[in-house]
């Protein structure tokens, strides 16, 4: 089975923006899925 390509910066990316306006997060949750994610916390 391939994986999907991780990018680490691009998840850096998402969750800083989300931390510099929280509105993102309902943009980002409709959007992103815990397997988007490279570590699933």
């Amino acid at each position: 089975m391939n994986e999907i390509p991780k990018n680490l910066e691009a998840e850096q990316a998402i969750l800083g923006a989300i931390l510099i306006d929280e509105k993102l997060i309902v943009n980002a949750s409709d959007a992103l899925k815990e397997d988007d994610f490279y570590d699933h916390f």
